[in-house]
């Protein structure tokens, strides 16, 4: 095969056997093993690809690509190279030199609604605010090498609708940000896909000179990491040091609940509009895991005690809080707090955080992490590292089905209540601890309570740990006047100004956008800007009905109707019929979701947008 790789801006060809590969290559792998000796240690494997989740909101994930969850540059997740075998930081992905990726993905069950598709890529030296400018994806309905065919979308139809960065850079070392990973958007209107095996296929655009590149599904000790492939004029499977390699992405389904931001709010002075608006209502409640009343204390030396947290989406870690109490005061009273994964059905082995911190007698005591930026997308452990045999941590004898005991290599469960906590801050700055509601008085604990904790005890639970709540983080917010959007990037504060607005009286509304897609519109806020527009001369009457509708519109104007478009919040057109020359219109909606839409009608005197509702 010959693969052509690219040190910094130097590329260079290597001829090997068949197919062409293009791919991004690192630099010499002697700088890359004086960096490993020191995080190799550290490093546990990364749990395997995530499969479906369910017919709601993430449908398939194929495969994480970060390795150091808050490793990286100023906190940021990383995406570390390990090399040896590995040499390539990310595959050609640049549609103006007809490079393509693919994967496969498999539905089982029911069939899914899909609405939309997220994949990842870089372009080196770009900041941190996305230069992706185009992505063309389409599906097969089999393998594209071997006898598929395209079933859905193209390669000609940019269909780009949100890209920003994704937290995590892709390098070599935990100190290079060269390569900030994009996330890379399209929403998708109408696509049902029954139970088979299908493939994705696309190709991107960006604005800097370099790639675009898309990273490979990246699992430290890891090597074989998927079936991926690459077209630059055939199809052959990505490669990087002879193991193969997947492509990552993520396929989304409607979500059972995208709330919207609320109470939005206008004032307008002179042509600027500013607009103000709350966060979207909080279904967040605080969790109970412990009665707030521990009858005894442990020591287990050489293990971790740890209890399963569930956060109900994903989330930063504030605070770790542990019930501690001492035998000895003046001996050493140091134990280890930890951090681990949660590995689908029980904890993983990934430490994602570790600390030591002096345990204080019959007491909580709290350790502040919120300085490492350690966030969680799923479930997560919060372990108490037994070192001191003087040094205990408080439990009763009830069961909450969420306490773990790991001795260094496995997990094992146990039948007691750990009183270990966790403080969390959500993405929109709801702070939650996940803890008991109910505060009780603690009694100190007696000493004959402070023992080590029982070793070689089989356990059987008749209680399984309480499963993951979901999984959804609110990046910001879009504003529109009427069907435009206004702003060019995501919104991050809870205010925007529309400024120099032409006159005329226009309906405001906002969306959050979620890691899942976009939510349906706020409120709607008229604001009407003083002053003569061209379109509100002689203005006209639109009338139409029913709404709600659930099969047809009729559409009645005082002038004839040249063009009718139907389009979603985020401005796509889901329904055009630009062949109407008639005061009068019938708007078939049968096939189209429930939700609210736009309505767009074009006269020969005027354009106005009305919002429509459908029903089922």
């Amino acid at each position: 095969m010959k693969k052509i790789t690219q040190i910094g801006m130097l590329v260079i060809a290597c001829l090997f056997i068949s197919a062409i590969a293009i791919s991004q290559s690192n630099s010499t792998i002697a700088d890359i093993a004086t960096e490993r000796t020191y995080v190799a240690a550290d490093r546990m494997a990364q749990p395997a690809p995530i499969p479906l989740k369910g017919g709601k909101g993430l449908l398939f994930e194929n495969g994480p690509i970060v390795t150091d969850p808050g490793g990286g540059p100023g906190g940021a997740d990383y995406s570390l190279l390990e090399n040896p075998p590995f040499t390539v930081w990310g595959y050609a992905v640049y549609n103006s030199g007809g490079y393509r990726l693919a994967d496969d993905f498999e539905i089982t069950g029911t069939a899914w609604d899909i609405d939309s598709i997220i994949v990842y890529g870089y372009q080196t030296n770009s900041p941190t605010t996305s230069s992706f400018t185009g992505f063309y994806i389409q599906i097969w309905d089999g393998d594209p090498s071997a006898g598929g065919t395209v079933i859905w979308g193209d390669l000609t139809t940019n269909v780009l609708d949100d890209t920003y960065w994704s937290n995590c850079y892709r390098g070599s070392d935990l100190t290079n940000s060269q390569r900030p990973v994009m996330r890379i958007v399209t929403y998708v209107s109408g696509l049902t896909l029954d139970p088979s095996t299908y493939w994705i296929d696309y190709t991107l655009e960006g604005s800097l000179s370099s790639g675009p590149w898309g990273p490979p599904v990246t699992i430290w000790g890891t090597y074989d990491t998927g079936d991926g492939m690459q077209y630059t004029g055939t199809w052959a499977l990505l490669d990087n040091g002879g193991y193969t390699q997947g492509v990552p992405f993520e396929i989304w389904g409607p979500s059972a609940v995208l709330e919207p931001p609320t109470n939005l709010a206008c004032t307008v002075t002179n042509q600027d509009v500013h607009l103000t608006w709350d966060p979207p209502i909080s279904n967040i409640e605080e969790l109970i895991y412990d009665d707030g009343v521990p009858t005894g204390s442990y020591s287990y030396v050489g293990y971790t005690m740890a209890s399963q947290m569930s956060p109900l989406a994903p989330c930063k870690i504030l605070v770790l809080k542990y019930y501690t109490t001492v035998g000895d005061t003046t001996g050493d009273l140091s134990f280890e707090p930890r951090v681990f994964d949660w590995a689908g059905t029980m904890p993983g082995t990934t430490i994602l955080y570790e600390t030591t911190a002096d345990a204080v007698e019959d007491d909580w005591l709290e350790v502040d992490i919120s300085a490492h930026n350690i966030t969680v997308t799923d479930d997560f452990m919060v372990g108490f590292g037994s070192t001191q045999g003087n040094v205990y941590m408080g439990y009763n004898t009830t069961d909450n089905g969420r306490s773990w005991d790991w001795d260094g290599t496995n997990w094992a469960q146990w039948n007691e209540t750990y009183f270990l906590r966790a403080i969390v801050e959500y993405s929109k700055g709801d702070i939650v601890e996940l803890s008991p509601v109910k505060v009780v008085p603690i009694a100190n604990i007696p000493p004959d309570m402070m023992v080590e904790h029982k070793r070689d005890v089989s356990v059987e639970h008749s209680n399984p740990p309480v499963p993951n709540l979901g999984s959804r983080a609110l990046l910001g917010y879009n504003a529109y006047r009427d069907v435009t959007k206004v702003n060019s990037s995501i919104i991050t504060d809870l205010f925007y100004d529309d400024l120099d607005v032409e006159p005329g009286t226009y309906d405001y509304t906002v969306t959050a956008v979620y890691d899942e897609g976009e939510s349906e519109p706020s409120n709607i806020c008229e604001a009407h800007i003083a002053g003569v527009s061209v379109n509100e001369i002689g203005r006209q009457t639109i009338q139409f009905y029913p709404n709600p509708a659930s099969g047809f519109i009729n559409v009645k104007s005082d002038f004839n109707i040249t063009n009718v478009e139907v389009l979603s919040f985020t401005g796509k057109t889901v329904y055009t019929n630009p062949t109407i020359d008639s005061k009068n219109a019938r708007i078939n909606v049968s096939n189209l979701s429930s939700g609210v839409y736009l309505l767009k009608v074009t006269t020969t005197k005027d354009i106005l947008t009305r919002k429509i509702t459908v029903t089922r």
